[in-house]
């Protein structure tokens, strides 16, 4: 009965530690993708004024983004903002990723530095290349 008992509270504690971790692991990615067309000289995609925020702690958080098959070559840039509440300026930078190589299919990754908790944290993305369209997507996780 004792060796029954060992087994099951082994067996209760494991499924335990693998439920929380595979939680922690789900809650911690979020979706990130754009399309951005230029027109006749740079463009520009602002999440805050599309309402697309993300929740981060404080700490860091690694983007990694892919291309897509029709993501014109050049260059577009992602900065990271905390919003700023009282609608001045762009916010707090936690850090910009220069996509110098963006095309189809190509990969790039940054790692930003987040300064507080919070839930308004967003992308505004640039590009410079006259009648394009970049398009990428990938994840943002802690």
């Amino acid at each position: 009965m004792k060796n029954i008992t060992k087994k099951f509270t082994s067996f209760l504690l494991v499924a335990i530690l693998m439920g929380t971790m595979a939680f922690s692991a789900y809650a911690a990615s979020n979706s990130v993708s754009f399309s951005l067309s230029t027109g006749s000289g740079s463009g520009f995609v602002d999440g805050a004024s599309n309402g697309k925020f993300y929740s981060l702690t404080k700490g860091t958080a690694d983007l990694a983004m892919k291309d897509s098959a029709s993501c014109a070559s050049g260059t577009y840039y992602m900065t990271l903002y905390k919003y700023n509440p009282l609608g001045m300026g762009m916010g707090t930078s936690c850090g910009s990723m220069t996509a110098s190589g963006a095309g189809p299919n190509a990969t790039h990754s940054k790692t930003f530095t987040i300064p507080s908790d919070g839930n308004k944290y967003y992308f505004y993305v640039s590009g410079s290349v006259a009648y394009v369209t970049f398009a990428s997507s990938g994840t943002l996780s802690q």
